[in-house]
């Protein structure tokens, strides 16, 4: 994993913790603080780097230091940054509306197109954009969705729907955008999440145009939606500016959709400013609590626009683990094995085997929207214990090795499950030795 992903310096996390008031169970956060005034931040996982806008530069940060991509004739707020292709991206001027496209190798740019109050944007097919913009003004009751051609700068009206700007995010064969109301503050409850298909939304290049009545809902009555990031299971993932939160709308074909908080933060201070998914190495594990360790991880840009303290925070997910008291090889007498970071007030169950083959079997099952991932070895397990979690997540069981006068290859490995929720773990198996 690259050192942009996974290291947090020490002050950072301290920073941290300081300003995520309360992180889901189940998950880890390290943050790093940016080197200048950032308003939006995009995560180039694959180069180690990541490119802000500091309000008159867009910067290039990598391991070999900051490089100034883009400077701007006068101060400006920046709509997004949004990666076309390995070596480009396309920068919105949010006071100018001015579009650019931005050379992460040589620097520079030029002005694509200028589209009045811009606000977000995907790369929704190879050489198109589709930028969520309110290009009729303020007064407008409708906000657009806008196809914009990456190589000549052409734009197509692709959807016209009514409130305020509302962010987009790809979603299997569609594009998710969420809906914002025209008053201010916004009622509660006024955000829906609509989809289009890419049947849909090619339909709607050249003279027609897309509305709401068009759209599936996905789901009404979100309080505030101005970010979204979308997980590769379907899971939505939102900017609750209204509630001082990050939530997480769970979708699951045989489940209910469910809506979570995945971090809270304080009244003031810190709060959250964007949202990126990166996608390298997923491996076979989801986002969801208590997962296996992957490279696949959220992105939370966070600033305090009073003080223009700026970070960026990496949340993935965070396994329980089973730990052998005091040490291994352990010799004739009493021991002990200790599991934490398992789910609160929940319970457990050790199961006891021979030889652990440290290769784990992914297994779906039924009612639950996490996979479990069980250690071959333990599928025949000789023993199990069942044990309740206490408020930490935590169990300790004394045993006693009898003594066997060789060694003899043992091993454990746990797994719980919180029934509130309801949510499942496992830890890795651990391979023990009595003698």
């Amino acid at each position: 994993m690259n050192p942009l992903v996974s290291c947090a310096v020490a002050g950072s996390t301290l920073a941290a913790l300081a300003s995520a008031q309360a992180l889901e169970p189940g998950y880890q956060a390290s943050a790093r603080d940016l080197p200048l005034r950032s308003g939006n931040v995009l995560v180039l996982d694959d180069l180690d780097a990541f490119v802000a806008f500091d309000g008159t530069r867009l910067v290039l940060d990598t391991p070999g230091g900051p490089r100034t991509l883009l400077s701007l004739a006068a101060p400006s707020f920046g709509a997004f940054t949004l990666r076309t292709d390995r070596d480009h991206v396309l920068f919105a001027d949010g006071l100018s509306g001015e579009l650019w496209l931005v050379d992460l190798v040589q620097g520079g740019g030029r002005v694509l197109a200028t589209l009045a109050f811009p606000y977000d944007a995907i790369l929704w097919r190879p050489g198109l954009a589709l930028i969520s913009a309110k290009t009729g003004g303020f007064a407008s009751p409708d906000n657009e969705l806008v196809a914009l051609a990456l190589d000549d700068g052409r734009s197509d009206l692709i959807a016209r729907l009514p409130g305020s700007s509302g962010p987009l995010v790809r979603d299997g064969d569609g594009v998710l955008y969420a809906t914002a109301s025209l008053a201010f503050p916004a009622p509660p409850g006024s955000v829906d999440l609509l989809f289009f298909g890419d049947t849909q939304l090619v339909g709607a290049l050249g003279p027609t145009h897309l509305g709401a009545a068009d759209a599936q809902l996905v789901h009404r009555g979100l309080d505030a939606a101005s970010d979204l990031a979308v997980d590769r299971d379907g899971d939505v993932f939102f900017i609750d500016w209204r509630n001082g939160t990050v939530g997480e709308l769970s979708r699951h074909p045989r489940l209910s959709p469910r809506v979570s908080t995945l971090v809270r933060y304080a009244a003031s201070g810190p709060s959250a400013a964007g949202l990126q998914f990166t996608s390298e190495n997923l491996g076979p594990a989801a986002f969801e609590p208590y997962q296996p360790a992957a490279d696949h991880a959220l992105f939370v840009h966070e600033s305090d626009f009073a003080s223009g303290a700026s970070r960026l925070r990496r949340i993935a997910p965070q396994r329980a683990s089973l730990e052998l008291r005091p040490a291994n090889p352990v010799p004739a007498g009493p021991f002990a094995l200790e599991l934490r970071g398992a789910a609160a007030g929940g319970f457990a169950v050790i199961a006891f085997g021979l030889n652990p083959t440290q290769r784990e079997q992914r297994l779906p099952l039924e009612g639950f929207e996490q996979p479990l991932f069980w250690d071959e070895s333990f599928f025949r397990a000789i023993e199990s214990i069942l044990v309740p979690l206490d408020a930490q997540g935590h169990a300790r069981v004394d045993l006693v090795n009898p003594g066997f006068g060789v060694n003899l290859p043992f091993g454990a490995q746990a797994a719980f499950l919180d029934p509130r929720d309801p949510i499942l773990g496992t830890t890795a198996a651990i391979a023990i030795t009595l003698r």
